[in-house]
């Protein structure tokens, strides 16, 4: 995508075309690298295609994932995916934003990555200085995921209900401090 057809080539380009919002990916750079063999094609290919697996979907990222505009970009996403799934009849999305920020006088925000310390409860192997907030949510979090990865829905018995994604009505579970979901803002 960015007529290079080496790495030193790569490497001459500015740092402005190398960023998510500029040209990668054209703002997806979490996409598959195409290369004929694992990945014949794209996902949005695969999704319009109807050679997508019929599962449910959980797409998301953290609120300061790569700009001020990273809730957009991931919505932008979802609802790409949702009306194609819908057409089709599949399977639903589920979408989060996950919305707490690192605690601490250096605090980054909700970056890329923060989640993992949550949804992999290993809050306690991070120099961060975590509180019941904070075990309480990577607890929930481990819940929501296991349920999802069991039964394709995450949601369980005494749980803050999470809803699929509707392109009529737009939802996103927002996991932060306060576990709910948030109408997503057009």
């Amino acid at each position: 995508e960015m007529g290079c057809s080496s790495l030193e080539e790569m490497r001459k380009l500015p740092a402005e075309k190398m960023t998510v919002d500029e040209g990668m990916m054209n703002g997806r750079p979490f996409l598959p690298i195409q290369d004929g063999v694992a990945f014949s094609e794209g996902f949005l290919e695969a999704f319009e295609s109807g050679r997508s697996h019929d599962v449910d979907i959980m797409m998301g990222n953290t609120i300061d994932e790569r700009s001020v505009r990273s809730g957009r970009l991931l919505m932008d996403d979802v609802e790409v995916v949702g009306k194609i799934r819908e057409k089709l009849g599949r399977k639903g999305i589920f979408a989060y934003c996950f919305g707490r920020r690192w605690p601490g006088p250096d605090n980054p925000g909700a970056i890329h990555g923060a989640e993992h310390w949550y949804q992999f409860e290993t809050l306690y192997r991070c120099w961060r200085p975590f509180t019941g907030v904070d075990f309480e949510l990577s607890v929930a979090m481990c819940d929501y995921y296991a349920n999802f990865v069991k039964n394709g829905d995450p949601n369980g018995e005494g749980m803050p209900l999470w809803e699929r994604y509707c392109s009529e009505e737009p939802r996103c579970m927002l996991l932060g401090e306060e576990r709910k979901i948030l109408s997503v803002l057009r």
